[in-house]
This record gives structure tokens, sequence and C-alpha cells, in this order.
């Protein structure tokens, strides 16, 4: 009987791969999604199309995921300046951007910083 038992109860136990691993919640912010930042600014008093400045250092800075394709860039205008703010999925990403600097669009220098989002961009 504590034969059949013990069986029952080793075949209950549960795998590496079937535990749940716990979260309290004064965790949850390392387990929050994060993004990596970078704030450009094109250094010409000159008018320019900002989306096309956008699109072209997107279609740049992207890389190939060996799983999924492109990994995701994303830029937008801060409203009220002449910044953008680009979002990278991983600091790997970001810092390879730093790395190739200095950038260019139209014969103009592109200026670009990290950021983390909560000091004051403008």
């Amino acid at each position: 009987m504590e034969d059949g038992l013990g069986k029952m109860i080793q075949r209950m136990t549960l795998t590496e791969e079937e535990a749940l691993e716990v979260v309290m919640p004064e965790d949850l912010d390392k387990w929050r999604p994060r993004r990596f930042l970078l704030v450009g600014r094109l250094l010409t008093n000159k008018p320019y199309k900002k989306e096309c400045l956008m699109a072209t250092m997107k279609a740049l800075w992207s890389l190939k995921n060996n799983w999924n394709g492109r990994l995701q860039v994303s830029a937008s205008v801060l409203e009220g300046s002449d910044r953008i703010v680009f979002s990278f999925p991983r600091e790997y990403d970001q810092n390879r951007v730093l790395r190739g600097c200095p950038w260019h669009f139209d014969k103009v220098l592109f200026a670009v910083a990290a950021t983390d989002g909560r000091e004051d961009l403008l």
C-alpha cells in the first residue's frame, strides 16, 4: 500500500518546467517590460520632414531577431519640440546605436543621447 502511495506522490511532484515562480508585489518592477530610450535632434534650423527622419533612422537601427523577424524600434516626436524619442526593446540595441555615432540625415548631424524618460527632455 505504501509503495503505491509513494508512486502516486512521485507522479504528482512538479517538474522544473511545470513549477510556477511566485513573484511578490514588491518585486513586480523587475518583471515589467522595459524599453530603452534615446532622444535625438537634427542640428539644423532648416525645415525638414520629421516623418522621413524617423522612418530612415528606424530602418537603419532595426535589427534582425533570430526567431521572429525584426525587433521593434518605435519613434515619436515630442510635442512642442524638435526632439524625437526612439524606443528599443533591448539595452544592447540602444548601446549599438550610441556606439555608431555620429549619425547624419540629409547631410546634417543628428545628435542622440540615452535617457530613462524621467528627466525633462525639452
